[in-house]
């Protein structure tokens, strides 16, 4: 978990089906994206 601006953290997640394939999860203080490809 990293945040690249203030108020938004990024992390990362394992997708599990293709050697390194992940989820992103952004999160602010009032909204979640979560993209998976």
């Amino acid at each position: 978990t990293f945040e690249p601006v203030n108020g938004v953290k990024v992390t990362f997640y394992d997708a599990g089906h293709i050697l390194g394939s992940s989820v992103i999860l952004l999160e602010s203080e009032d909204k979640r994206i979560l993209f998976s490809g």
